[in-house]
């Protein structure tokens, strides 16, 4: 009996010893499992920010391409605009050149139609003064015919007078004076020459 108590108590010495042995080598395992338990709770939550960051950069590209799509269309519209508006304005600088065209058209043509009526009025002036001094000159009285008029007056020609001036003076045609005064070249009567006016 004695002999049974001693061995119980060299099993139960050496199950402490065992389980005092192994509660360090479970304690460490246990340690070890908490350790790496941690560390995968660590990679699923650093994965899980990754993933919300890609998720949210992915959200940011996908507005960032909205935005160049919203702004190419801006582009687009706004140079179909800008086309448009540039048309619309050569077209209406076109019109008012062409209108400005047909207002100087008509200011030229008026001008030319007083310059003309202010050269017939001077020339009928002229005609009409050169006519009375020509008549003061020959005192009123006709001269002797010089080729096949019978009585006319004698001019003496001013400087810048033109037989066609002189003629419209004396109410008479340039080819009659050019005939009476035998003149070759009706282009070269000189300031200072006497000519005979048929009546």
């Amino acid at each position: 009996m004695k002999g049974t108590m001693k061995t119980l108590h060299l099993k139960t010495m050496a199950f402490s010893f065992v389980a005092a042995a192994m509660i360090p080598a479970w304690t460490g395992c246990q340690s070890l499992y908490q350790e790496r338990a941690e560390q995968e709770m660590r990679a699923q939550q650093d994965f899980a920010l990754l993933r919300d960051e890609m998720f949210r950069l992915k959200g940011r590209v996908e507005t960032l391409e909205l935005e160049v799509s919203r702004l190419d269309r801006d582009i687009y519209t706004t140079q179909a605009t800008a086309g448009d508006a540039a048309r619309q304005e050569t077209q209406t600088l076109g019109a008012r050149l062409a209108d400005l065209e047909r207002q100087i058209d008509a200011v030229e043509g008026r001008r030319q139609k007083d310059k003309q009526e202010i050269v017939d009025t001077l020339s009928r002036k002229i005609a009409e003064v050169m006519k009375k001094s020509a008549g003061s000159r020959s005192s009123g009285s006709a001269s002797r015919k010089r080729g096949s008029a019978e009585y006319g007056y004698e001019h003496v020609v001013e400087p810048g007078q033109t037989l066609s001036e002189i003629a419209s003076a004396y109410g008479v045609s340039v080819k009659a004076i050019v005939e009476e005064n035998n003149i070759t070249n009706p282009n070269t009567v000189r300031a200072g020459q006497k000519l005979f006016i048929p009546e």
